[in-house]
């Protein structure tokens, strides 16, 4: 399979971005592209580094989209070959969302949440199929902000164990800063209008992103501190960034329970 010219690149072809998969390997028109997300599946699949591959049979995670004009996988999260686990394998189990106390997938929209930037011109927003986004690079460049994305006001009196988990991804910024420009607080005092205003305590985020691919991981069940289990709590998600970088963060499928 060919594409043709111009690529962004000198030679497009080189760079095991993409590979095309089929149901049977002779069968040249009925083929999916799929693209392979920087990290451990592109490392794992590109067909220039892995030529070894080409024929073999793999399983693969992501989401069905049209992709270079065609019905194709995008934002592919695992991959699986001869029964090695390239990426996260995602769980056979369904969520049982029944008991939720706040569910949503942020790609439909932000729902109740408030998105705040206290600088910069850059916000939150919602997107079809990376649900809840954030990042300071527009225009060719980055730009210095901080913008919270601040949950409704719960009600956990008298509940326990309650825990926060969500579906993120981050990618293009500092690594050295993954675990201080994206964060979570709990507040008991916000009731709207400017965060820095209120009081906020930082809850710690279970598992990060690697920060260098475009690939879901789970939060982890982030565990609500008992102080919090009361009338009029909130959550938000805090993103920071500067004039010399800005990593894109990405967050959907949160639930409360």
């Amino acid at each position: 399979v060919e594409w043709e010219a111009p690529f962004g690149i000198a030679d497009g072809s080189t760079q095991g971005t993409n590979i095309v998969i089929a149901d049977n390997v002779d069968d040249q028109e009925n083929i999916v592209p799929v693209q392979l997300p920087s990290g451990a599946i592109r490392n794992a699949l590109s067909l220039p580094d892995h030529p070894e591959l080409d024929g073999k049979e793999v399983l693969l995670y992501g989401e069905l989209i049209k992709y270079f004009g065609e019905c194709g996988i995008k934002n592919t999260t695992c991959a699986i070959i001869d029964g090695t686990v390239y990426g996260v394998e995602p769980s056979d189990e369904p969520v049982d969302n029944s008991d939720a106390i706040l569910s949503i997938s942020f790609t439909a929209g932000l729902g109740d949440f408030t998105a705040y930037s206290v600088s910069g011109d850059q916000v939150w927003m919602s997107d079809k199929t990376y649900g809840a986004k954030m990042s300071g690079y527009a225009d060719g460049a980055s730009h210095a902000n901080e913008d919270w994305l601040i949950s409704p006001a719960l009600d956990l009196a008298g509940k326990s164990g309650v825990t926060i988990s969500y579906e993120h991804a981050i990618n293009k910024g500092d690594l050295n800063n993954l675990k201080t420009n994206h964060t979570m607080w709990m507040s008991d005092n916000y009731n709207g209008g400017d965060p820095t205003a209120a009081t906020w305590t930082q809850v710690e985020i279970v598992a990060y992103p690697d920060g260098a691919s475009w690939t879901y991981v789970p939060s982890g069940a982030i565990e609500i501190p008992a102080e919090y289990l009361k009338s009029n709590v909130r959550f938000a998600f805090k993103y920071l960034c500067s004039d010399k970088e800005s990593a894109t963060w990405e967050v959907r499928n949160l639930v409360v329970k």
